[in-house]
């Protein structure tokens, strides 16, 4: 067993998430059936935000549990198993998975298709999606951290472009994708191409960037989201979860507005249809990825899914600028600039919970 050093988590209080501690305390004894791991990295991504702004909603604060009144964000990556005694997990054994922003977890797994499955009782309102965690081949750095940061959101965009589709995009003419940066956004935008004309609105300083990687064909910043409601039968595909600007938006467009699909949260709203208006929906990632893994089968839609990720890293990956958290301090600095929205889209951001402690 490798040695723990000084383990720690990172818990926010679940109605004000500026308010952040890292708590430390005793590392209890494994039960059986369970793991002890190591987190290695972490993907900070406004798919990460979007889970907090979603706790309640997609029960997703019971994952890691906290103190009373507050919470513990997961976040994709990687952790290696340190202790073992759950059966046929054996130590050295490397996961991806959600994580909590964290030094070390304790899972309850037994072995699954992928790798091991979470099943505590607490985790059971879960969708299932979340409950998975992959084995991981032993591959180099960049490749673990790519899939750390592309993978969990790129799954999103593969379902939505498959369902939307599916719709014939609900008879529309042109797309407009709101927050056009999203690493889940973008997803989707090369995904469609050839399909429908995407035009992509942004903040002002994520508009150069966006222009240059060229998968839309106009680039507009939020503040000019009245001037993009011309013409066309829109299809209005929402990253962003910003309530106001919708509604800029819907009121600009009216009836030429076919559909508003709901996807994400990166600037924090709740992610919900609209009962007074059938047009608006929310779209459920885990629920499509579910039902298209029934479909066709979990190893094909697994290959139909890294077919496609691996042409949009080599597409877009070399856009992204690679920057690291390490170690409890600079996590909690870099959770910060996620959450006041400072950090740049072509920013990846892994967080390395235990590479300073490690020295490495």
């Amino acid at each position: 067993m490798q040695t723990q050093h000084d383990p720690w988590r990172l818990e926010v209080l679940r109605t004000d998430f500026s308010q952040a501690a890292l708590r430390r305390g005793a590392v209890p004894p494994l039960a059986d059936g369970q793991v002890r791991l190591h987190i290695e990295r972490l993907a900070f991504t406004a798919n990460t935000m979007t889970y907090a702004a979603m706790g309640d909603q997609l029960a997703l604060w019971p994952l890691f549990p906290a103190q009373p009144g507050w919470g513990r964000i997961p976040a994709w990556g990687h952790a290696r198993v340190i202790e073992s005694r759950a059966d046929g997990v054996a130590e050295g054994a490397l996961l991806f998975g959600l994580l909590p922003m964290s030094s070390h977890a304790i899972l309850t797994v037994r072995p699954s298709r992928l790798g091991v499955r979470e099943t505590s009782a607490h985790r059971a309102a879960v969708n299932p999606v979340y409950n998975q965690y992959a084995l991981e081949a032993e591959d180099d750095e960049a490749a673990l951290e790519s899939k750390a940061a592309f993978h969990p959101l790129f799954i999103t965009s593969f379902v939505l472009d498959l369902h939307l589709e599916e719709q014939d995009c609900y008879g529309a003419d042109q797309v407009i994708v709101v927050s056009a940066s999203s690493k889940t956004a973008l997803g989707f935008a090369f995904l469609q191409r050839g399909r429908l004309p995407a035009l992509g609105l942004t903040s002002s300083r994520n508009l150069d960037w966006l222009q240059r990687i060229g998968l839309y064909g106009q680039v507009s910043r939020y503040e000019e989201a009245e001037e993009m409601a011309y013409g066309a039968r829109c299809l209005v595909v929402d990253f962003s979860g910003d309530a106001s600007l919708l509604d800029r938006l819907q009121r600009a467009l009216g009836a030429r507005c076919v559909r508003l699909v709901k996807v994400g949260s990166t600037h924090g709203g709740r992610l919900e249809a609209d009962a007074a208006d059938d047009r608006v929906e929310a779209f459920s990632g885990p629920l499509n990825i579910e039902r298209r893994a029934r479909e066709w089968g979990a190893a094909e839609f697994d290959r139909r899914l890294r077919g496609e990720l691996a042409g949009f890293v080599a597409a877009c990956g070399g856009s992204f600028e690679s920057r690291h958290a390490d170690g409890a301090d600079a996590l909690l600095e870099g959770y910060h600039a996620l959450r006041r929205g400072e950090l740049p889209a072509s920013a990846m951001l892994i967080a390395r919970p235990n590479h300073a402690a490690e020295g490495r």
